[in-house]
């Protein structure tokens, strides 16, 4: 089978500092595309933070301006949640015929785990024939249901689905796919999940792409299968009605050759088509080959501007990469405090290569006071999500007892072996050197040195030669000390 993965999923990093590369063919990082002293340009200048307007509402005595001041209560949109004045403006919005009001009660209720009051709420929707409340009630059908037959949510779904509501008819796919409350039927499922792919819906073409990749087995060694075919065709339909999303898929299915022959012609045009939708995933890839000049004529401006939009909509790693241009000053003039928001946006969104650079913006003090704890708690987090240059950082806290954590050879030689399990060269010359000098509770034994040396070596580590030459000037100064006795 085919695990499809982003164009910008891989990283890469310097001594200091990381920002994503692209894996759409090779390894250049976006550290190396942005870095060009060979070349003059002008220093680009966009706008950096999408400003949203906010709505003032007026007070009307409307079902609308009180169904949109329980949301404001209820979401603490501009003021502190308050679940209670909530639940009083959608009482008052429900009695002058919002339907919005009524689902929205509904939903406060069973997330409170008062499921009668909710069903008691999605019933008067649903007897509006709304099409949201019936969706919900058939969820709820499912609640304490331990029986194989759930008619009753067949009935709700159909009644949503046939005001094309898409969540509905993606629920129907469910069921008969997975065979939940009803007989499991994948042609059934997939007739469902057409429909829903057919308004747009994202989680329908997730659906019905992962049915496909099901029923060709997870181990089958071919893309030239019928399910294969459909899944190529699913996504041509889709896009063809305009899902940005479906076309990023393709951009990818041509880029790599998976189920259609490698067109990189074909990639580009429908990754620039996902990316003039707003789509932040195409945006990002669409950034990189700007900046780089892969398969489209180099324009940088083009390029921070597409990476921007990317940041804006939420992208983590394109937030990450912008935070890292204002720091360097590289193509966008060097704002440290425009950086350290961005990565505090791309790190709050789950991006660990941005905790790590934020760990080393608090490190040195870039913009910032130093703040050595907020610094070592970054790099923890950092490594706790996977982000291999900052075990190295949590060896060194652990072996000095600093950045906020207690001495601890045992952590150190814990985090250190965590590294090496995933083939960090950089982690093999630490555990080198601590067998040449002691370090970390290791006893010396030089044995052992080599043989990490040695399979950091292998890896092609640039830095072997240096720790080989900083050996022998120990041993040449043990030599000249015991000259001297």
């Amino acid at each position: 089978c085919v695990v499809i993965t982003s164009l910008m999923l891989s990283g890469c990093t310097s001594s200091k500092l990381s920002m994503n590369n692209s894996d759409f063919e090779d390894n250049a990082s976006m550290e190396d595309a942005a870095s060009m002293e060979d070349e003059s340009f002008d220093l680009v200048k966009v706008d950096e933070i999408v400003k949203v307007e906010k709505e003032e509402l007026v007070n009307d005595g409307t079902a609308n301006y009180l169904y949109k001041q329980g949301v404001k209560y209820e979401e603490g949109k501009g003021t502190t949640v308050d679940v209670l004045k909530a639940e009083s403006f959608y009482k008052q919005a429900m009695e002058k015929g919002s339907i919005d009001a009524m689902n929205a009660l509904g939903v406060l209720y069973m997330n409170n785990g008062d499921f009668d009051q909710a069903k008691k709420y999605f019933e008067m929707a649903a007897a509006k024939n709304d099409e949201i409340a019936n969706y919900n009630l058939g969820n709820m059908t499912f609640l304490g249901n331990k029986s194989n037959q759930n008619l009753k949510a067949i009935e709700y779904y159909k009644k949503a689905a046939l005001k094309n509501y898409a969540p509905a008819y993606v629920a129907l796919g469910d069921m008969y796919a997975t065979g939940k409350g009803i007989t499991h039927d994948a042609s059934k499922a997939e007739e469902y999940y057409l429909k829903a792919a057919d308004l747009n819906d994202d989680q329908a073409i997730d659906r019905l792409a992962l049915l496909y990749l099901l029923q060709d087995g997870m181990e089958v060694d071919t893309d030239n299968t019928q399910n294969s075919i459909k899944t190529v065709k699913l996504f041509q339909r889709v896009a063809d009605k305009g899902n940005p999303k479906a076309m990023y898929v393709l951009s990818l299915l041509y880029q790599n050759g998976f189920y259609v022959e490698a067109d990189t012609d074909k990639a580009v045009e429908y990754l620039k088509k996902s990316a003039d939708l707003k789509y932040p995933e195409a945006e990002y890839s669409m950034a990189y080959l700007y900046l780089t000049g892969m398969y489209v004529e180099k324009d940088y401006k083009k390029g921070i501007q597409l990476m921007t939009s990317a940041a804006n909509n939420g992208f983590p790693d394109a937030q990450n990469n912008i935070g890292m241009l204002y720091l360097k000053g590289e193509l966008v003039p060097k704002d440290l405090s425009l950086a350290k928001s961005w990565l505090e946006k791309a790190s709050n969104n789950g991006s660990a290569m941005a905790e790590y650079n934020l760990a080393i913006v608090y490190d040195a003090g870039m913009g910032v006071p130093v703040d050595s704890k907020k610094a070592g708690s970054l790099y923890l987090r950092s490594a706790e999500s996977g982000y291999l240059p900052a075990f190295g950082k949590v060896v060194e806290m652990y072996a000095n007892g600093s950045k906020g954590v207690n001495k601890s050879n045992e952590k150190a030689r814990e985090w250190l072996d965590k590294a090496i399990e995933n083939d960090d060269s950089d982690a093999m010359l630490l555990k080198a050197n601590a067998y040449f000098h002691g370090n970390y509770g290791y006893a010396k034994d030089m044995a052992l040195a080599k043989k990490w040396l040695d399979n950091a070596k292998k890896l092609e580590n640039p830095n072997v030669s240096t720790v080989e030459n900083s050996w022998k000037r120990t041993e040449r100064y043990k030599k000249f000390q015991n000259v001297k006795k």
